[in-house]
């Protein structure tokens, strides 16, 4: 995009903020998010620095008929703009679906995005009840990259996905392809069995659902190690890699069940 053209853009964005000028369905898309940007800025009480210091669970519903939240212990750094006495806030976040800041796989916030030490600058509203963003979107500026596997566990877990022993389980229509989330596990990554998408959910929104767990995971040199269970099939696993010029290649598999 030009200089020329961004600024043409900002400079709408500007005039509608300043005028109150409604938003309407034909307006650009890059003009609607800059004035909602804009918004959310102007309208703060305070724009505070924080990082995040506790994800805590999410209560797995989507934002819809009932007003659902994530909620996170924000850790204030610096009051960039307005007035905020609190070191610490804990804010909930709704779980819209589609918003940058919540997973595509489940109702819980993105964990490529959110995580603790993930900073961001929060456009508060402070007075009036427990401290709020005022735009979901627009009131969370993300200052980090999302986070993504190496691409050694991605080959790994390409692996693991596609053994011969485990497509069978996959093909029946009731059983989703999930993974859990966890300590050797932080984030998803985009895969698929059969066709269908694999989902990567935190413990919290797994509960009974039928999941591969993975119980180690290492890299040592040319060598490297996956170990997982399928609790629901009684089934555990060890897969051995090799380094190859062209990247990690299975050497052997262990699979027992029970």
């Amino acid at each position: 995009m030009s200089r020329n053209v961004l600024g043409t853009i900002l400079l709408a964005a500007t005039m509608a903020v300043s005028s109150g000028a409604a938003l309407s369905a034909q307006d650009d898309p890059i003009v609607t998010r800059a004035v909602r940007e804009l918004r959310a800025i102007r309208d703060a009480d305070a724009v505070v620095l924080a990082r995040v210091s506790a994800v805590h669970p999410s209560p797995g519903v989507w934002c819809g008929v009932l007003v659902t939240r994530q909620e996170l212990t924000w850790r204030i750094e610096r009051v960039v703009a307005g007035d905020c006495d609190a070191t610490e806030l804990r804010i909930g976040h709704l779980l819209v679906a589609g918003s940058a800041l919540v997973s595509a796989d489940a109702p819980f916030l993105d964990p490529a995005r959110i995580a603790v030490g993930a900073r961001a600058l929060l456009c508060l509203r402070t007075g009036g009840g427990a401290p709020a963003v005022l735009d979901e979107d627009y009131g969370v500026r993300l200052l980090d990259a999302p986070r993504a596997l190496d691409p050694d566990r991605v080959a790994m877990l390409r692996a693991l996905l596609g053994l011969d022993a485990l497509r069978p389980l996959f093909q029946v229509a009731t059983r989703a392809p999930v993974v859990e989330l966890g300590e050797r596990l932080a984030v998803g990554t985009a895969l698929e069995i059969g066709g269908r998408r694999v989902r990567f959910l935190p413990p919290e929104l797994v509960g009974e659902t039928p999941c591969i767990r993975i119980t180690a995971c290492s890299v040592a040199g040319d060598r490297a190690e996956l170990e997982f269970t399928l609790d629901a099939e009684g089934i555990r696993g060890r897969l051995g890699f090799e380094r190859r010029p062209d990247g990690l290649a299975l050497v052997d598999q262990e699979l027992v069940r029970r």
